[in-house]
């Protein structure tokens, strides 16, 4: 059997753009869940590159950067993207 290893760098992004795993999945669209959310940073469950791209476009982020070990430096330039986005999208509505 194959371990999984879910994405280890989802969490930490998540956590510091303050949004809780039911935000995130609503983010994502097509009926992603707390429970779907939770089990993929868990390492409970794994998933496809499409989903992987579909996280890393939600959180203004790179697919790597959920597989990794992200620097407080790499977080913040996360954060700061992520609300650029959110600010424009906000202006464009």
């Amino acid at each position: 059997m194959t371990q999984r290893k879910g994405l280890p760098g989802l969490r930490p992004i998540r956590e510091r753009l303050e949004l809780s795993q039911a935000k995130l999945g609503a983010l994502c669209g097509k009926g992603r869940s707390e429970d779907f959310i939770r089990h993929l940073e868990t390492g409970f469950r794994d998933c496809s590159q499409t989903v992987q791209r579909e996280l890393a476009e939600a959180l203004c982020c790179t697919v790597s950067d959920l597989h990794g070990e992200l620097t407080d430096d790499r977080l913040k330039q996360i954060f700061r993207a992520y609300h650029l986005k959110q600010a424009e999208e906000a202006g464009a509505a």
